[in-house]
């Protein structure tokens, strides 16, 4: 064996790829000291030569001892044909049952003789061999249970999780062949009853007053918990924990209509000269929300807690900790500890920092902390339950104001691995990496999102339940979910700790996660748009759509050659199509090159003359935003798109969203700040505090923006693009 076959063959073992190809073609080949510090992040020893050797045979080893996989994902229908792992030597009869997710058991028996050998290999000097155990069975979609047991040998188990071929669609809902929605910053959403920042009573108001306009959904950025003691840490999509909510976004002024908190309402009225400060500010003040929130929160609690447990709030309450589970329990923990090690010191803001037996959830000073913080850690549980049961009253509201899809939420990519999900699930969070890509045009140094991934080893040694579990949380309440950068259901490019290290992929087992997305979305009722923007792997997109996800379009990158735009009718069905997002400048942002003066404001080129190659560009771009308006017949009169005018005009506005909505995709969706004209973007990526992030707010208040002229009138655009792509798809079905 030659020095570098071990670590080769471990790598391999563990998914990470010995290569990639770059967006210009060139081919990187992994170092071995990224794939050491990998597998080191993965819990893998390889210091050593001795260690590396030890933990390849561990590995490989590992594999040959397990009678049975932990888990085998298989589509409705197809062959149910496990393999089992046994000394070669063993004979006789292979008992197995067979227990499915309702409760009912099948048993019979295999002669082991008899079985298919698919493999074999000599494990500590003795031959074992995998055989095919076929199950004469038609198991329904759902999650079941094999267990098997040969000679004297004790059982052995595995899951067995049987998924439709396809996610849950549009046509499944009865949202019709072609939709169109908005997409909103919740956190900028101005009301008379939101304190400061846009919360789940705004969103249902938003979906209500959209659904008057024929929208199908509002889409929002993530509502993942974030750090409440924290609140300076506001970026969506670096949460907490991806399983529950962030709880800035209850409405109180809701929640005071509740039967038991109605008398709460005069002694929170102190907070009013504080609540208009807030509520007419520009930019949203997180710290001053968050404490204002927070103590109103409280009192919120103390009278939920004068309820009877047997009241209907106190047995909902109830329900929703029994399906919520240990994580309930573990995030409530989280949060309570934070908030206790934050006011002793306030820089301390990541749980590495604690004392070792604080840094786990099952920890002695975690567990004794529990038992003497009961009263705190409730109080987070119960602001979890209150955002939830808000969050399913906006989708609720959404769907009776006629949307048939209603919320559209959204999956980030990974956590912080400052929070919550990393502290409680360190078997499976691989929190010593972060999750980002290889340079590409956009990145020419690549990108590091500070984020932890989940480590595919240890999801499938856990049967993927915490995949499951994050699906049906976000599923619960949405019509549709947005997973963010989906490429990684394939592949993730992982960072290692070490920040010379330059990082390599990881693989994920593709069809084993695509299976669980479809059927839980079915189960959920909700449809499942895949982020597939950047660099896609050949057949990837092909592949979604085979599983049922809807991808994505943006204007702005569908070029067939630089600055000559991609006619919408050349775009999948199998999509959802938008001129912009929430990290890309607004439309009319983009016109102004709003973005490359902040960027050259903030000194973010590298090279000083990049801005003013930049503007050249945009000022191609302009250009051929118009003459893509003129190919479709949609170029507003008197406009020449040799000489672009310096302001966006509104009918230029209007056009390009109904020549979007022309589109065969499936969903069309505009931004909410097109409608509103606004110039500012919600996000710059690669900036922090240099630029407001996440902290805009939209200056046209929610009680007006049904009958706001931009919104009326860009609804209008988009309703009459739809109407024209169906009457054309009608025409070709009646050609043929």
């Amino acid at each position: 064996m030659s020095e570098t076959e071990p670590l080769d063959r471990l790598t391999a073992h563990y998914g990470i790829e010995p290569a990639f190809t770059d967006n210009w073609g060139r081919r990187h080949e992994v170092s071995t000291a990224t794939k050491r510090a990998l597998l080191a992040a993965m819990g893998v020893p390889v210091a050593s030569a001795a260690e590396l050797r030890a933990s390849l045979e561990r590995a490989e080893a590992a594999a040959w001892r397990e009678v049975l996989p932990p888990v085998a994902v298989v589509r409705e229908g197809a062959p149910l044909a496990p393999t089992v792992t046994l000394p070669a030597k063993l004979g006789g009869r292979l008992a197995w049952t067979v227990e499915t997710e309702d409760g009912r058991r099948r048993r019979d028996a295999a002669v082991v003789g008899e079985l298919e050998v698919v493999d074999q290999r000599q494990v500590a000097g003795r031959e074992r061999r995998r055989l095919r155990l076929p199950l004469p069975l038609k198991l329904p979609q759902g999650y079941h249970r094999l267990a098997v047991t040969a000679g004297q040998r004790p059982p052995a188990a595995m899951t067995l999780i049987v998924t439709p071929e396809r996610a849950f669609g549009p046509a499944d809902l009865g949202a019709g062949q072609r939709s169109w929605g908005v997409t909103a910053p919740l956190y900028g959403l101005r009301s008379e009853q939101n304190w400061g920042i846009g919360d789940f009573a705004d969103l249902g108001a938003l979906a209500q007053a959209m659904a008057g306009r024929g929208a199908a959904l509002v889409g929002v950025n993530p509502v993942h918990a974030l750090f409440p003691a924290l609140p300076e840490r506001i970026s969506p999509y670096s949460p907490s924990s991806r399983r529950f909510l962030n709880v800035l976004r209850i409405s109180i002024e809701q929640a005071l209509h509740l039967d038991w908190a109605s008398d709460l309402a005069p002694p929170l009225a102190a907070s009013r000269a504080e609540l208009e400060r807030l509520r007419a500010a520009p930019l949203v003040d997180y710290p001053a929300v968050a404490k204002l929130k927070l103590r109103a929160l409280e009192q919120l609690h103390r009278a939920f807690a004068r309820c009877s447990a047997d009241s209907p709030a106190g047995r909902q309450f109830r329900a929703f900790q029994a399906r919520s589970g240990p994580s309930l329990g573990r995030q409530a923990l989280f949060d309570a500890l934070l908030e206790h090690f934050e006011r002793l010191d306030p820089a301390q803001v990541s749980w590495r920092g604690w004392p070792a037996s604080y840094r786990r959830p099952d920890g002695a000073a975690a567990l004794s902390f529990a038992r003497e913080h009961t009263e705190r850690i409730a109080f987070f549980e119960f602001l979890q339950w209150l955002a939830d049961e808000q969050l399913g009253a906006a989708q609720a509201t959404a769907r009776t104001a006629g949307m048939p899809i209603g919320l559209y939420l959204d999956l980030a990519v990974g956590v912080d691995p400052d929070g919550a999900d990393a502290w409680a699930e360190q078997e499976v969070v691989a929190s010593g990496v972060r999750i980002g890509a290889p340079p590409d045009d956009f990145s020419p140094k690549g990108q590091d999102w500070g984020l932890a991934p989940l480590a595919p080893h240890a999801l499938r040694a856990q049967a993927y339940a915490p995949f499951v579990e994050l699906l049906r949380q976000n599923m619960r309440h949405a019509g549709a979910l947005r997973i963010d950068h989906v490429l990684g259901l394939r592949r993730s490019f992982w960072l290692p700790p070490e920040r010379d290290v330059p990082g390599a992929y990881v693989r994920y087992p593709l069809a084993d996660l695509l299976g669980l997305i479809a059927l839980e979305s079915h189960r959920q009722g909700c449809v499942v748009i895949g982020e597939d923007l950047g660099t896609v792997p050949e057949g990837f997109r092909a592949t979604l759509t085979e599983a049922g996800l809807l991808g994505c379009r943006v204007l702005y990158f569908e070029q067939e050659e630089p600055g000559r735009f991609r006619s919408p009718a050349s775009y999948p069905e199998a999509c959802l199509a938008s001129i912009s997002t929430h990290d890309l400048p607004t439309l009319r942002g983009f016109w102004l090159g709003r973005d490359i003066e902040w960027r050259e404001r903030l000194g973010l080129f590298a090279d000083p003359a990049q801005a003013g190659r930049e503007r050249a560009e945009r000022a191609r771009l302009r250009t051929g935003l118009l003459r893509l308006l003129a190919a479709e017949g949609l170029l507003p009169p008197k406009l020449d798109p040799d000489r672009p005018p310096a302001d966006l005009p509104w009918s230029v506005v209007l056009a390009l969203h109904r020549a979007l909505a022309r589109s065969p995709a499936r969903i069309v969706v505009m931004q909410l700040e097109d409608a509103l004209g606004v110039v500012e973007q919600a996000n710059l990526p690669g900036t922090m505090a240099e630029h407001p992030n996440w902290r805009r707010r939209l200056m046209v208040a929610l009680e007006e923006l049904a009958a706001e002229p931009g919104v009326r009138s860009l609804a209008a655009a988009i309703a009459e693009g739809r109407r024209e792509m169906a009457l054309d798809a009608t025409a070709a079905i009646g050609d043929k």
